[in-house]
């Protein structure tokens, strides 16, 4: 399903698994920078912070684990973001539970210049209730509040978009983002 990607290999200084259907590398690039940019922030407030397995990250949605946050998935801003809107995946692309049924305890959500902390099981719920009179749809340009799949390109994927303002009104609390050298002092530190 995932390959290694050389080409952010050597840019990121790590493996970075590519889905096939990301076929430039944007959004496997994007998602672990906002991993990056997630772990520089949280070490402030959460030092015991610490990167999940390979098969914590694979089979549970979880990317991160501390004392105070428990588990957590991050979710990097993707372009929808800017019309207000969240993807939110039910299964993924081989028709697995998606990582809204993931074993993690919360999602940070990447925002303009902060994380938003979502506890995934408030999250489902309120994604539950929005879905509550959801219609399916194969165009994502009318996936807010239905069930969009991209069978017709192969995919075995559900997803769904809410808004932000849904996020917002799950939100336990907020990470600011660290500075850049922050990020990088933490790449090094990790990576090397």
């Amino acid at each position: 399903m995932n390959d290694v990607d050389k080409n952010l290999y050597n840019e990121l200084g790590r493996d970075v698994y590519r889905n096939k259907w990301d076929k430039d590398g944007k959004e496997a690039k994007a998602g672990y920078r906002a991993e990056d940019l997630f772990a520089a922030s949280a070490l402030k407030f959460y030092p015991d912070l610490v990167p999940s397995t390979e098969e914590e990250n694979i089979y549970d949605h979880i990317d991160f684990k501390c004392k105070g946050l428990g588990t957590v998935d991050v979710k990097a801003k993707k372009q929808c973001f800017e019309e207000g809107r969240v993807w939110i995946e039910l299964k993924n692309v081989i028709g697995e539970d998606g990582w809204l049924f993931g074993n993690q305890d919360r999602i940070a959500f990447e925002w303009d210049d902060h994380f938003r902390i979502v506890r995934r099981d408030w999250l489902h719920t309120r994604v539950g209730d929005l879905l509550d009179k959801a219609k399916p749809v194969n165009h994502k340009s009318r996936a807010l509040y239905n069930y969009y799949d991209r069978s017709q390109y192969g995919n075995k994927d559900l997803l769904t978009q809410i808004t932000t303002e849904d996020v917002f009104y799950v939100t336990e609390s907020t990470i600011p983002f660290a500075t850049e050298q922050e990020v990088t002092n933490y790449r090094e530190s990790t990576f090397n």
